[in-house]
């Protein structure tokens, strides 16, 4: 949530917010790909309190640098088990 996303600092829809079953009780890690299938972003989600905040993603790659608008694929791991996946649309 939200979907599309729009990630331009004006407060709204900047970031995509991630859940998963056991979210801050289970580690996760996301996993975000481009069309191409290449990894743009891994976002390590904690247990505990933080783990909610932790699991955003603001439209950018590794690097910090904003992705290109499009389609982008998640999958959420949590213990080596692929628990969620889903598309994110990214608009400029």
């Amino acid at each position: 949530m939200p979907n599309p996303i729009t990630p331009n600092g004006d407060g709204k829809n900047d970031y995509a917010q991630f859940f998963f079953p056991g979210i801050g009780y289970y580690t996760g890690t996301i996993y975000i790909y481009d069309m191409r299938d290449i990894l743009v972003d891994k976002i390590f989600v904690p247990q505990g309190d933080d783990a909610k905040i932790s699991a955003r993603w603001f439209g950018r790659n590794m690097n910090g640098k904003s992705v290109p608008q499009g389609i982008y694929l998640y999958v959420i791991e949590v213990d080596g088990e692929i628990v969620c996946d889903g598309t994110i649309t990214v608009a400029r």
